[in-house]
């Protein structure tokens, strides 16, 4: 349940022909805690923080997706992330957070 977002098709005002894609707004709906924005923030900041104190290097990896799933390669990103020494807990958790999803549409409600 938490790797299946739901998008619905909403008909945009005023176009001449709906047989368009761009006649469509998708709008994804995900489960809250792929969007708990607000927690992880303070919880990244207060890492940080620590850290700081500690004298210890953090590196953070942002995935900003809007409307890049369609177009990121799982293999390519996690040789990225190997390429650039991310823990091997990291590489794997970002694995599993973008394996395994699915998108259901939804039309006329």
């Amino acid at each position: 349940m938490l790797r299946q977002a739901n998008c619905a098709i909403l008909r945009k005002n005023n176009k001449l022909d709906y047989k368009q894609p761009s006649a469509y707004w998708p709008i994804s709906l995900l489960n809250c805690l792929g969007k708990s924005a607000i927690d992880v923030g303070a919880m990244l900041a207060d890492y940080v923080h620590t850290n700081q104190l500690r004298n210890k290097i953090t590196s953070t990896l942002l995935l900003d997706v809007k409307g890049a799933y369609n177009y990121v390669s799982k293999n390519w990103l996690l040789t990225i992330l190997k390429d650039l020494a991310f823990p091997d807990s990291v590489i794997k958790w970002v694995s599993s957070f973008i394996s395994g999803r699915s998108l259901k549409l939804l039309f006329n409600g």
